[in-house]
């Protein structure tokens, strides 16, 4: 009895000690005896998890793989997911090879059950992240390219070209002919027929694409291969075998819709359609062109175009030269001598144009006749008397050397003007000019007179140009008779041994690699081109410079130099070095020793690290640029105040760890911004500055400066231009005050760009030239502007600003605050607005505030969820809004309010407006309150979705004759709408009818082109058969999730005066679950355009009519191919033939997905407008945008990306 007394103490005594011991192990303590006693359990699961992990793994890999092979693009946001999947899986094995050895011991338990946890935490969100994924990439964009032919405004359409026209669109059309040639001399208007031959294909839409290609001289299988690629948005650098690439582009082809047309342009020698990927005619046809006909032997058909009948040639040179002289006989002459060939005839004309002098038509007369140059190839006989005029009438020897300078690029080149620029100062071109700036002022010039005199193209990109290939060759024996250039050195003869000219310019363009002998004799050498391609290199030795000794100017492209030649040190005569993507290039010291140096220039230098001089070096030097050498992070401190006649500094996206000294003025190991101070003729400075801290130096700045793009932090540098001006990216992340260098450039910024939580610190009245100002990420920020007194803006608000953006700012409340005067100036300027994720944005301008936006043409607004309204219509004075896009504002009622109710404001019309967009606003009611009658004469593209209680344009009550089943917004009197082209309608799901039938004029739907209907459940058809009969031009319709939709077209049987969608192109028609038939007619009917079918989520489609029915041009059902050409009623039903379910089974599916939908639709209307994608703006405080959502204004360029027409660097232009 005793001993069970004990026992019983004794347990009991245990559960107290064990009940004491729970209460102390809790919180933490009680996480980490979890993590200890679970660690099998825990090991457990995360093997379980592997298995999906390795899956979703494997499938984010097939789809990348999948796009890789379509070649196209992987976005960023699928690489950094591969890349934390890649890193999760590392850390699993780790954790799983080591869980053994660690079941014995409790800290190394501990340890890895806490890691496994975390794993099985970091898999599922990842695998989430996968699933939610809908874009993996995108298309590359084809690069501008420069095709070399005339400018469009210098031709026109030739009479006796119209038959060669006709002739090879027939061909086109029947698709009877795989090649089409076409061949003629240089200048006889080739080019310009096949713009007019794709101008036309598109316009009647014969292709699915067409790819634009110039071969030019010299080219191989691999640079048309990339051309053509190019123009397909494809990149083929890294696949090395030509097969490889051949059979890339086929297979791209091959998936087009309808076949492809392919253009080779300036063919010079036989090339294989085989070898490049276009040898397939059911994929693509062909177009060759080229001056030699022979090459042209293996074409189905060849056109040969002459040149222009006499009186057609008269016309179009009276057309371009206008009545200058009244010597009838005199204009004959010289219109004979042109031989008919459009270009010499414009270039001509051009010429002479506004020269009313007999003389001078005499005197170009007499050279036409008299001018006979020998060694010029027959091709060129005919046009070159005409250009060689021009170039003899430019009026000075400036615009000559510019000229010919151009010729030393090859065909089809953009040709960069800053690289023009260069050479002209280092050539002495404009020798009796001072300044740097006037010199690119005359260069500018002299380039759009050469542009205007046709001896020059304009280029797609800024601040480039080109030259047509025949006006290049012709300018290239121009040069080699004035002894610039030496036509007998090739591109690598002039590197071989004993090799000797007396030429003055070399521009080599290397395809091989090359070893030069060890000493080369040019005398008088001024200037020296070369630019290495792909991988062949040529290798200069230390001597490489030394017979070149009086060279002016050296351009050096790709070379695969790790330093430069020590002879370069004996060029004296040097004033201009430009070194363009030499990547391996990592020291270049030696430029110190260039006494008399100008202008150095590195772009793509990205192994450059340091860049220092002897003190005293580079005394002459005017400009210097570092722009993408990223490895550059030292500059000899003393080296840029050194610097005294520097008029341009340019370093971007380079160096920008600039030097300060410490608290016990230890020297600066680096340059520092206080050197400016010094360089007394710098007029253009671009910086980046790392540190935000350096913006409150105080030193002062050169009074010379006219230009400038500083950029301070780690702000991108986002502007609507990239033409140089006065532009600011201020960093604003510190409450430090902004040093007095800063505030003498804001005083006189056009651009300003600002972030940082500090950013409204800055005081705006200081900004007295502003006129793109953007300001994002600043939760301190309630308003922009602080207007304590009218006096205070005397000259009004920002009066100069035309671009306002706003992005990200949580606590912004209004632009303004404070009252502004009946006679302020401000805002009078503003043309564009744009506000993203401004949440306690409740007003624009507020009723003490008269802003009169005359001007304002484009307005967006996203995400700013308290905003009500735009302000009133009296604020934006005469309406000449083009765009207003608004989403995702959930408090919003109207859009504008009519604040007068004179007779006059009734009725309103907004005359400029062409797009409208209203989507995701639950609240909307109207468009405009306090108006009865409203135009929108120009609106092409409308789009309105998810705004279930906007039921009109205006706020005028609804007649008792309207049907409450329908949706109201086109039908109204009061509406008057132009002739809108794309209308998107979206989830309106409380109207069971899209047009009120009784209301709604035809004249509406005339004009259609493209119609989106998405969400409607409760409609049963779309449209009635009256209603369809009079969309005549739509070319495009998209039915998306509406789900008790039994058809398209109502009724049956009901016979149409005209043919049923007579353009139509394309139909899309998806999660439809309840429709049975298209239309339920049982005639024939005819689509005669249709060619793209996509269906899907319409499981009891059986028929898309009940008649037969007839698509012609039908050539893809649901992405297939349909070459076996049945009709569409055929297809629809075997939509299903493999289809294991019932018809009941397919029922009950239909119902099933319409509660679903039904369900979705309730969530909507019981939620507060989409908050799910509101971002949270707290989590973005350190100047960096972690969302993947994209800046109003941004244009897809990332900071840092160069932009190079001619992929310099990258492979052969």
């Amino acid at each position: 009895m005793a001993s069970s007394i004990d026992i019983i103490g004794a347990v009991t005594a245990v559960v107290a000690a064990a009940t004491g011991l729970a209460q102390v192990i809790s919180g933490p303590l009680k996480q980490k005896f979890n993590l200890i006693f679970h660690f099998k359990r825990n090991m457990r699961i995360l093997r379980e998890n592997v298995e999906a992990f390795d899956a979703a793994i494997a499938g984010m890999r097939m789809k990348v793989d999948a796009v890789r092979r379509n070649a196209e693009e992987i976005l960023p946001h699928v690489e950094i997911w591969l890349k934390k999947a890649d890193e999760i899986s590392s850390e699993i094995n780790t954790c799983l090879k080591d869980s053994p050895t660690a079941e014995r011991h409790f800290r190394a338990r501990f340890r890895l059950s806490k890691r496994a946890t975390n794993l099985c935490g970091a898999i599922f969100k990842l695998i989430q992240e996968g699933s939610e994924m809908k874009d993996f990439s995108v298309p590359i964009p084809p690069p501008s390219r420069t095709s070399g032919s005339m400018p469009l405004k210098d031709m026109y359409a030739f009479e006796s070209r119209k038959e060669v026209e006709e002739g090879i669109m027939e061909s086109l059309r029947s698709r009877n002919h795989h090649i089409i040639g076409i061949c003629g001399m240089g200048g006889v208007g080739k080019t310009y027929l096949v713009n007019r031959i794709m101008d036309k294909a598109r316009e009647e839409n014969l292709f699915s694409d067409i790819i634009f290609a110039v071969v030019g001289q010299g080219a191989n299988a691999l640079n048309i291969q990339l051309g053509i690629a190019q123009s397909m948005g494809m990149t083929l650098e890294n696949m090395v075998l030509p097969n490889a690439r051949a059979n890339t582009i086929s297979t791209t082809l091959s998936k087009a819709q309808k076949k492809t047309l392919v253009i080779l342009d300036d063919i010079w020698e036989d090339i294989s359609l085989e070898d490049l990927g276009v040898s397939n005619k059911n994929v693509c046809q062909v177009i060759l062109i080229s001056r030699d006909s022979t090459i042209l032997d293996g074409a189905d058909e060849v056109y040969k175009l002459y040149t222009v009948y006499e009186t057609e040639a008269l016309d179009f040179f009276m057309k371009r030269v206008g009545k200058c002289i009244d010597d009838e006989a005199l204009v004959n002459d010289v219109v004979s001598e042109c031989n008919g060939l459009p270009l010499a005839l414009a270039v001509v004309a051009r010429t002479l144009k506004g020269n009313t002098h007999k003389d001078n038509w005499r005197g170009a007369l007499r050279q036409l006749k008299t001018s006979n140059p020998v060694d010029i190839p027959k091709v060129l006989a005919e046009v070159y008397n005409s250009i060689k005029l021009s170039y003899d009438f430019l009026e000075n020897e400036h615009a000559r050397d510019i000229f010919l300078l151009c010729s030393l690029y090859p065909e089809n080149y953009s040709i960069p003007v800053e690289d023009l620029v260069s050479y002209c100062i280092g050539l002495g071109t404009f020798e009796h000019l001072d300044e740097l700036r006037e010199t690119r002022e005359r260069t500018s010039l002299v380039l759009t007179m050469l542009q205007h005199r046709s001896l020059l193209l304009e280029c797609h990109y800024e601040n480039y140009v080109a030259m047509h290939d025949i006006v290049r060759d012709v300018a290239i024996y121009i040069a080699s008779k004035e002894g610039r250039v030496d036509c007998n050195i090739g591109t690598t003869s002039w590197l071989r041994e004993n090799s000797s000219t007396n030429c003055t310019w070399i521009s080599s363009f290397l395809a091989k690699r090359v070893q030069p002998p060890r000493r080369l004799e040019f005398p008088n050498l001024r200037l020296l081109f070369s630019r290495e391609i792909g991988e062949k290199k040529i290798e200069m030795d230390e001597s490489f410079f030394e017979g070149m000794s009086m060279l002016n100017v050296v351009s050096i492209t790709s070379t695969s130099l790790r330093s430069l030649p020590q002879s370069m040190q004996m060029l004296k005569h040097l004033r201009t070095l430009v070194l363009f993507d030499c990547k391996s290039l990592k020291t270049m010291s030696i430029v110190g020793e260039l006494s008399n140096l100008e202008i150095l220039r590195c772009q793509l230098c990205p192994s450059i690290e340091e860049f220092s001089i002897e003190k005293g070096g580079l005394r002459c030097l005017k400009l210097l640029e570092f722009t993408s050498c990223e490895k550059l992070k030292r500059i000899n401190s003393g080296l840029i105040s050194g610097l005294v006649e520097l008029e341009e500094l340019n370093i971007v996206k380079s160096f920008d760890e600039w030097g300060v000294e410490d608290d016990n003025g230890k020297e600066r190991n680096n340059a520092s911004l206080d050197e400016l101070q010094f360089l007394s003729n710098l007029t253009s400075l671009q910086i980046d500055v790392r540190s935000c801290n350096l913006a409150g130096q105080d030193f002062n700045l050169p009074r010379n400066i006219v230009s400038y793009d500083i950029r301070i932090g780690s702000i991108r540098r986002d502007a609507e231009s990239d033409e140089l001006g006065r532009k600011m990216h201020l960093d604003l992340s510190s409450d430090a005050p902004l040093g007095n260098w800063v505030h003498s450039f804001l005083r006189n910024t056009e651009t300003l760009n600002l972030q940082g939580e500090f950013a409204n610190n800055l005081d705006l009245s200081e900004l007295e030239k502003v006129k793109w100002l953007q300001v994002k990420m600043c939760s301190r920020m309630k308003t922009l502007v602080q207007i304590a007194q009218p006096t205070d803006w005397s000259s009004g608000v920002l009066p100069t600003l035309e671009v306002l953006i706003l992005i990200k700012l949580p606590n912004f409340e209004g632009i303004c605050e404070g009252a502004i005067p009946e006679w302020s100036q401000s805002f009078r300027k503003l043309r564009e607005i744009r506000l993203q994720n401004l949440p306690q944005l409740k007003h624009l301008w507020k009723q003490n505030q008269n802003v009169s936006l005359c001007n304002i043409a484009i307005i967006g607004v996203l995400k700013c969820r308290s905003l009500r309204n735009l302000g009133s219509l009296q604020m934006y004075g005469h309406l000449r809004l083009s765009e207003v896009d608004i989403v995702n504002c959930i408090e919003m009622e109207e859009v504008l309010v009519n604040t007068e109710h004179d007779g006059t404001s009734r009725h309103i019309a907004f005359p400029a407006l062409e797009d409208l967009t209203l989507r995701k606003m639950p609240k909307l009611t109207t468009f405009c309150r306090g108006v009865e009658g409203i135009e929108f004469p120009v609106l092409k593209s409308f789009e309105t979705g998810y705004c279930k209680e906007m039921t009109s344009f205006v706020s005028s009550t609804l007649d008792h004759d309207h049907d409450e089943d329908s949706l109201h917004l086109f039908c109204k009197a009061e509406v008057s709408f132009g002739s809108v082209t794309q209308l998107r309608i979206l989830g309106h799901n409380d109207h069971r009818k899209i047009w009120c039938q009784h209301q709604i004029s035809f004249d509406f739907f005339r004009g259609l082109e493209v119609i989106q209907i998405d969400g409607f459940i409760n409609i049963e058809s779309l449209f009635s058969p009256s209603i369809a009969a009079n969309l005549i031009k739509l070319e495009q319709l998209e039915i998306y999730n509406c789900s008790k939709a039994v058809n398209v077209i109502e009724g049956k049987d009901e016979v149409l005066e005209t043919c049923l969608f007579p353009k139509l192109r394309f139909i899309t028609l998806h999660g439809l679950y309840a429709l049975k038939c298209f239309w339920e007619c049982t005639y024939d009917v005819e689509l005669p355009s249709l060619e793209v079918v996509i269906i899907g989520g319409c499981t009891l489609l059986e028929n898309f009519t009940l008649g037969p029915i007839s698509t012609p041009k039908l050539i893809s059902f649901n992405f297939a191919d349909q070459e076996d050409k049945l009709d569409l009623n055929a297809l629809v039903k075997q939509l299903y033939d493999g289809c294991s379910m019932s018809m009941e089974e397919r029922i009950a599916s239909a119902q099933r997905h319409e509660g679903e939908e039904m369900d979705a639709e309730g969530q909507w209307s019981e939620g507060s407008g989409d908050t799910d994608e509101i971002l949270d703006e707290s989590s973005e405080n350190d100047g960096r945008e972690k969302d993947e959502e994209q800046d109003p204004n941004k244009h897809g360029e990332e900071e840092g990306e160069e932009k190079d027409p001619n992929n310099q660097g990258e492979k052969e232009n």
